[in-house]
């Protein structure tokens, strides 16, 4: 997984970086600041961490801009779990997706190809 300079949250660019000091001054690996709009990461972290760390701050930006209230607690282990979805499952998320066109067999009512399941899986 690829950490990104800058991401897309909703309808706001947050800027992704790393930060010196971050866990000896606020006895954290990675937070995300409103103000800036800002994921900042300590850069001393392992690429798991780096990872696990980038989907929970994105989970905190996903909770402060939508006023969701969530508890510190449910998006820690959101951020954990994802991570494993994502990680476990890299097809999911690929991007080649074949689309066929408009009101032929492999579409949905939106024209959007898709593929079939085979039956029983």
């Amino acid at each position: 997984m690829r950490i990104p300079e800058s991401v897309k949250i909703g309808g706001y660019m947050v800027t992704v970086r790393e930060c010196e000091g971050l866990y000896s001054d606020h006895e954290a690996i990675g937070q995300f600041v409103p103000r800036l709009q800002e994921i900042q990461m300590d850069p001393g972290l392992t690429q798991q961490q780096a990872e696990e760390v980038f989907i929970h701050e994105v989970l905190e930006a996903v909770n402060y801009f939508y006023k969701l209230g969530l508890k510190h607690s449910y998006i820690a282990t959101l951020g954990v779990l994802l991570h494993q979805v994502i990680k476990d499952n890299p097809g999911v998320f690929a991007e080649d997706v074949t689309v066929t066109g408009a009101g032929k067999p492999g579409e949905d009512e939106h024209g959007r190809g898709y593929q079939e399941r085979p039956a029983g899986s």
